[in-house]
Order: structure tokens, then C-alpha cells, then sequence
């Protein structure tokens, strides 16, 4: 639910990174050329093009996962007063009432422990998440870059056979 929007987000980032970095080295490795054909105006405005791109996408991507760690670290804030909140709910509505002050603080130690430890579980499950939702947009665009070294390969295998 949360991930989802992070996914294409990173992908996009990623995307334009590489694009931004490959627009630098191109500038870089054509630089005399651009100086002679006085392109330096022509260049610097595609160039922050690509880095306003890029940075807006960056902006985004910031914003949407916000609310992933947001979540995440809402639930490690509030988990410790849960599994409080938990325990104090059958004490104060005497269930325990005829329990003494010693079994009363080993029963609460107890489910306090237990709470505890079942929210540390989910705690880790939901910071993995964003693990999860890097690694996915990571994936991603191995995946596309697979595809475009196996479409060039087969071109470049295509015009051996033609020649």
C-alpha cells in the first residue's frame, strides 16, 4: 500500500540519475566541441532541465516516503505505551483484583514482556518495508537494464548475420 508508490518513485529517480550523470559526461567529453560552436547556453539549459527533473522527482520521492517512515516510526514510538495500554485495561476493570501486589507485578512483567516482544516482531516486519520497497526499485532497473542489453545483443548478433 505505502511501498507501491515508492517503487515507481525510486525507479524514476534512478532513471533520471542516470541520465543527469550521462548528460555530465557527455558535456565533459564534448566540451572543446561546445566551446567552438559556442553550444554553452544551449547545453547549460538542457542540462538543468534534466536536473530540475530529476530534483522534483527527488522532492516526490522524499514526500512519499515520508509517510512510509512515518508509519514505521509511529509504531516503534507507540508499541512500548501499547502493550501498557493492553495491560492496564483488565487491571482497571478489576479483573485482577484478587490478585496480590506480588502476583500482580509478575503477571504485569509478564504481558509487558510479551507485548513488547510482539511489537518488536512487527517492528522489524514494518522497517523492513523500506528495505523492501529500495531493493524492489533496485530490481526494477536491473530488470530493464537486462532488457536492453539482450535487445542489443540480438541487433548486434542480426547485423552479423546480414554481413
Amino acid at each position: 500500500m505505502l511501498m507501491g508508490p515508492i517503487v515507481v518513485k525510486l525507479v524514476q529517480q534512478e532513471k533520471l540519475e542516470g541520465d543527469f550523470r550521462f548528460k555530465h559526461m557527455q558535456i565533459r567529453v564534448n566540451a572543446e566541441a561546445a566551446a567552438f560552436f559556442r553550444a554553452g547556453h544551449v547545453e547549460h539549459m538542457r542540462t538543468d532541465r534534466r536536473l530540475q527533473r530529476l530534483l522534483q522527482t527527488q522532492r516526490e520521492l522524499m514526500s512519499k516516503e515520508l509517510w512510509l517512515y512515518i508509519g514505521v516510526n509511529m509504531f516503534d514510538y507507540l508499541g512500548s505505551i501499547l502493550s501498557y495500554v493492553v495491560i492496564a485495561i483488565p487491571i482497571f476493570g478489576g479483573i485482577y483484583g484478587d490478585l496480590s501486589p506480588t502476583e500482580l507485578s509478575t503477571l504485569v512483567s509478564k504481558n509487558a514482556f510479551v507485548c513488547i516482544y510482539l511489537i518488536s516482531c512487527f517492528t522489524r516486519l514494518i522497517d523492513l518495508s523500506t528495505t523492501l520497497s529500495d531493493v524492489a526499485g533496485y530490481t526494477h532497473r536491473i530488470g530493464e537494464l537486462q532488457d536492453a542489453l539482450l535487445d542489443m545483443s540480438l541487433k548486434s548478433q542480426d547485423s552479423e548475420i546480414l554481413d
